[in-house]
């Protein structure tokens, strides 16, 4: 038996090697780092950014839930509909078969349609868990349509060079603060202009983010700024796509009349 288990750790080791330095960095070296960041901004008194609210409340998630729903509330605070904040509240409250969960994943999944999926398997796999039987007859005879209307929404969101442009109805606030998280990207930020605009339907437009880089810019830090803006977009209450300035994209930009509402 000794030998059986022995040959079975070396093979679960060998298996394991080839990912365990990114694994590593990722379920432990960056999320230490994450949370010394907050812990830093904590004691100096300075706000981190939306982004980087959500990504300390994730690596605190399981490791320190306390810090994690107080990064939520801070999150809460500045906007009340917060899908990050309540996703996360949702899954401590979860974790604790306390029922709050529900309310919490109803309020994300409204508030960001592409939670919607994730959000209702957990709310019915906490009806199942509970034996709340009238929460699982709900679920079961709204999830389809919920479901049906978040892929409809995901669909909305969607930019090909078929669909024409307008120039964007977000306020000059708005756009002022997601010039502001470019400004504050720090000495890694190589993007040199960015775009907005709307397009979908009028009464909910999707606004197209596109964001130009120094040509021969490629690689992890282009993969850093782009992921680094698609976070803080995706934590915004407003619908964004996240683009690429290209030809195809430039093309329909100058045939909306839009230009960039900032520069680097």
């Amino acid at each position: 038996m000794n030998k059986l288990i022995a040959f079975a750790n070396r093979q679960n080791c060998e298996a394991i090697a080839p990912q365990y330095e990114r694994a590593h960095k990722e379920a432990y070296l960056s999320r230490k780092k994450q949370m010394e960041k907050y812990e830093k901004s904590v004691e100096e008194g300075k706000e981190l950014s939306l982004d980087q609210l959500v990504r300390s409340m994730q690596a605190f998630y399981i490791v320190d839930n306390e810090k994690a729903l107080a990064v939520a509330d801070k999150l809460l605070a500045a906007d009340p509909d917060s899908a990050y904040a309540h996703l996360y509240r949702g899954n401590i409250f979860f974790d604790e078969l306390d029922s709050r969960c529900v309310e919490e994943f109803r309020a994300a999944m409204c508030a960001n349609h592409r939670m919607v999926e994730y959000c209702l398997e957990q709310i019915g796999q906490f009806a199942l868990l509970s034996g709340n039987e009238q929460l699982l007859q709900e679920y079961r005879a709204s999830a389809p349509e919920t479901a049906q209307e978040a892929y409809d929404r995901e669909k909305q969101t969607e930019w090909t060079k078929k669909i024409p442009l307008h120039p964007t109805a977000l306020p000059a606030a708005v756009l002022e603060s997601i010039g502001a998280r470019l400004n504050a990207m720090g000495e890694d930020l190589v993007a040199v202009r960015a775009y907005a605009a709307d397009f979908g339907p009028a009464e909910r437009p999707c606004t197209l983010v596109a964001v130009e880089f120094p040509r021969g810019i490629r690689g992890p830090l282009l993969g850093r700024n782009m992921d680094d803006l698609y976070e803080f977009l995706d934590s915004r209450p407003e619908d964004y796509t996240l683009f690429l300035y290209d030809k195809e994209v430039a093309r329909a930009l100058r045939a909306a009349g839009v230009a960039p509402f900032w520069e680097g």
